[in-house]
């Protein structure tokens, strides 16, 4: 069946699955899960039949479900979800708790969610509301410019420097530069950090 998909897709497809950080994709309006990386199925100890259609209440313990819905209803308000802990429910080992991190992608059908979970240590305490209000979040979106954010989306679908240089109307040199400072926003080393990051973020 991969085989038969178009050569971006099944980029976007092993980079999405090799991404350490365990992502979750979800239909907004409806929050069923649509779609997860294999670090995530390590991390709930599940397949992608275990996962795949749960609501994403259902894949938290005790009265975290009921937050969950509430934040959701709410259009997925980032702050609510952005370095908070959760309980997730895991196949075999019970509980594991997870900073979660989400941020949302629109898309022509539908808009989609993207929701990054990596394990928490439940000594080191949530941010209080005072540190959100001294240090807000920060969409990373927000950092790229329209032109980056262009680059960043066809980089992501394999393109090189030469073909997005000529799909933009620009010159390679240019192309090097925007990536650049990509790179700086988005405190990535290489090509595949800022390809990875972008995909985590839901910049893809």
């Amino acid at each position: 069946m991969c085989a038969s998909l178009p050569a971006s897709e099944r980029n976007y497809l092993n980079v999405f699955n090799a991404l350490q950080t365990a992502v979750l994709l979800a239909d907004l309006s409806s929050g069923l899960i649509i779609e997860v990386n294999k670090s995530a199925k390590q991390l709930f100890g599940a397949s992608d039949n275990d996962l795949v259609g749960l609501h994403l209440a259902d894949i938290m313990q005790g009265e975290e479900p009921d937050r969950v819905r509430a934040l959701l209803r709410l259009h997925g308000d980032q702050p609510g979800f952005n370095g908070q802990v959760f309980h997730i429910r895991h196949k075999i080992n019970g509980t594991v708790p997870v900073f979660a991190t989400l941020n949302e992608i629109e898309g022509a059908d539908a808009n989609i969610i993207v929701i990054s979970l990596s394990p928490a240590d439940e000594t080191t305490p949530m941010r209080s509301t005072v540190n959100k209000v001294k240090a807000p979040y920060v969409d990373p979106g927000k950092k790229l410019t329209r032109r980056e954010h262009e680059i960043l989306r066809l980089i992501c679908r394999g393109k090189t420097n030469r073909v997005i240089a000529q799909q933009l109307c620009i010159s390679n040199k240019n192309v090097d530069t925007h990536r650049t400072k990509m790179m700086q926003k988005l405190d990535a080393h290489c090509v595949v950090d800022l390809v990875n990051l972008a995909i985590a973020k839901g910049l893809a």
